[in-house]
């Protein structure tokens, strides 16, 4: 197979194998909560318990639930069930909660309270644990008593995790030593793999009765690292997910007016050689988070341009495509090419004008695939 082909089935195979296991979307009104008895005074102080954890779930923040903007919407959250059954688990008896996204979303529309971005990206963990005796890197398919409860405090926040499969590929790249190092190089090329997530390196150990931790968003500069404390590992983790939620809060959190404003990208590839290297970026570009559609607008010798429609800011597609080893930025939209119209004659404009794969290229996102 062509070395750009394989490359692209490669990626979108690899992304979709580290997904797999996350609650579909739609679970994300659910909530499952403890009751005593099926009494309609148990349930309605369950339900409004259910509505407290949603909210800190949609928001990423647990304080949410003290603002005083929520405090109406708490009031009346038996308004927002669409419908509730009871569950006798191991835990005892359980209230499961469906709650209507649609009354939801626009209560938290009508109050301004932000919540999560649809095309917020998942966060791959890279986890070094040194327990003394015992050193173990956490993957998707191992250190289950590591990883379940570190997933679960952040699902409560609506943090999605991605693990890395510590296959040959990735082991490869990065064993114990990288990650407990810090040889931020390595883990870098081996997350390049499962698409552009957040990547995050976690170092946690004993130290005076206590488990502490040292933590790293690497695809930022500032305000990237992080400390954590617990009496226990699981506190120790689940504090580490609450500072990360409150990193990722500012910038992947918008009221939910916002976040139904389509956009519209014209991006061109170049250095395309045939038929199916088209399709296979065309398939590539599907798969980035927040594209809904994608349509080839257009192909010129070895260049394809791709208009791809968003759910989402196009800035996290972008972030992707220059991200992609594979991929040269070698330009971007002019936004005003007309500038010099004075110096030009009247042919020159009516060319410009008339010219359409000029004023494609002058609209459009390029890159040049790397063979």
């Amino acid at each position: 197979m062509h070395k750009p082909l394989a490359f692209l089935f490669g990626l979108i195979l690899c992304v979709s194998s580290a997904a797999v296991g996350a609650a579909p979307r739609d679970e994300g009104f659910q909530v499952r909560v403890p009751v005593a008895n099926q009494s309609s005074g148990e349930r309605e102080e369950a339900v409004r318990e259910a509505f407290k954890l949603l909210l800190v779930r949609l928001s990423g923040q647990r304080g949410i639930v003290e603002e005083e903007s929520v405090a109406e919407i708490l009031e009346r959250s038996s308004r927002y069930v669409q419908r509730f059954r009871y569950d006798t688990t191991d835990a005892g008896l359980q209230l499961n909660v469906h709650f209507d996204s649609a009354t939801v979303t626009q209560a938290l529309e009508r109050y301004e309270i932000p919540v999560w971005r649809n095309d917020r990206p998942p966060v791959l963990i890279w986890l070094a644990v040194d327990g003394g005796s015992d050193r173990m890197l956490v993957g998707a398919h191992e250190h289950g008593a590591v990883r379940l409860p570190l997933a679960g405090a952040a699902r409560e926040l609506g943090v999605s995790l991605l693990f890395p499969l510590l296959d040959l590929e990735d082991l490869a790249e990065v064993g114990f030593s990288d990650v407990w190092g810090g040889f931020t190089d390595n883990i870098r090329q081996a997350s390049t793999r499962y698409g552009n997530p957040i990547v995050v390196v976690g170092r946690v150990h004993q130290q005076r009765g206590h488990w502490v931790g040292r933590w790293q968003i690497l695809n930022r500069s500032s305000g990237a690292a992080w400390h954590s404390d617990g009496r226990d590992l699981d506190q120790s983790l689940q504090a580490a997910v609450e500072t990360l939620a409150q990193r990722l809060v500012p910038e992947y959190t918008a009221v939910p007016r916002r976040l139904s404003v389509a956009d519209t990208l014209l991006v061109e590839i170049q250095g395309v050689p045939g038929l199916r290297e088209y399709r296979a970026m065309e398939h590539y570009l599907r798969e980035q988070g927040s594209v809904q559609d994608v349509q080839l607008q257009a192909v010129r010798g070895d260049a394809a341009t791709f208009r791809v429609s968003l759910d989402g800011h196009p800035d996290r597609l972008l972030q992707a495509l220059r991200s992609n080893r594979r991929l040269q930025a070698v330009h971007e939209p002019d936004p005003s090419p007309l500038d010099d119209v004075l110096e030009r004659t009247p042919a020159e404009l009516a060319d410009l004008l008339d010219d359409e794969e000029q004023r494609e290229r002058r609209e459009s996102y390029g890159f040049r695939l790397i063979r």
